[in-house]
């Protein structure tokens, strides 16, 4: 129950600046939080390894096409963080190939999807938060 309601929040977090903004709050929001501290990446790391292990490897092997050379989801995060607009461009990409393979869940890895994406939609909302309360306070 409660669970849910953390969700709902951080969706509404996440959902109510998206409409009332020009879309540019996301990329800064990644720039900041997510690529401008290592402690960022980690936390983007660990909640991209809340995924099903089939999951991370379509991820991987679609993502290593569009950054070759990388080893691991590391080397991908790193390289991604250099050129955000190119990686979300990446990102598009991925999305499109993975629906191209018709890949099939069981409710485990459905359960594991929502997680990660959960993780990720907190860390976009922490990012959220600060920018408004910065902006109240003047900060």
């Amino acid at each position: 129950m409660y669970l849910n309601l953390i969700f709902l929040f951080s969706s509404l977090l996440v959902i109510l600046p998206i409409c009332s903004s020009d879309g540019d709050f996301l990329l800064d929001c990644y720039e900041e939080g997510l690529c401008g501290s290592e402690e960022g990446k980690r936390r983007g790391l660990q909640c991209i390894s809340l995924l099903s292990q089939k999951d991370i490897d379509i991820m991987y092997e679609t993502l290593n096409r569009r950054y070759p050379g990388t080893k691991d989801m590391k080397d991908i995060l790193d390289e991604a963080c250099l050129d955000l607009k190119k990686a979300k461009e990446n990102i598009d990409y991925y999305f499109v190939e993975k629906d191209k393979l018709e890949v099939g869940y069981t409710e485990e890895e459905s359960t594991q999807i929502i997680t990660s994406r959960a993780c990720l939609m907190v860390m976009v909302a922490e990012c959220q938060l600060k920018k408004s309360m910065m902006g109240i306070f003047g900060r």
